[in-house]
């Protein structure tokens, strides 16, 4: 009986061996593939993720001295100044071959 038992986990393990990477990407092609209209599709047109950019800019406070008597610079930090990056694609087209053709559309939103 045991032995008919382990026989039996042995077939069982191969078949699961040989059919698990298919049902895996299967599963994967269902869920994760690119299809107008498909379970991804809106994240990969409009990600929700929305960087934000701090800049910082140095106003030069002693221009005059610095450029006509090469004192050293004084800088004065102006900032942060933040923008969230807003980001989209435009113009889809689902090519005959498989391939997606778009263009994307970067913005940056002053906020802070």
């Amino acid at each position: 009986a045991a032995v008919a038992a382990g026989v039996l986990l042995i077939i069982l393990a191969a078949v699961l061996a040989t059919l698990f990477p298919n049902i895996v990407d299967a599963i994967v092609d269902h869920e994760v593939a690119l299809r107008d209209g498909g379970r991804s599709f809106g994240w990969w047109q409009s990600p929700p993720a929305e960087p934000k950019m701090r800049v910082f800019i140095y106003n030069v406070t002693n221009a005059d001295e610095f450029l006509n008597n090469g004192d050293k610079p004084i800088l004065q930090e102006l900032g942060p100044y933040v923008y969230i990056q807003k980001w989209d694609k435009t113009d889809i087209k689902f090519n005959d071959n498989g391939t997606v053709t778009y263009h994307v559309r970067k913005r940056y939103v002053f906020s802070e």
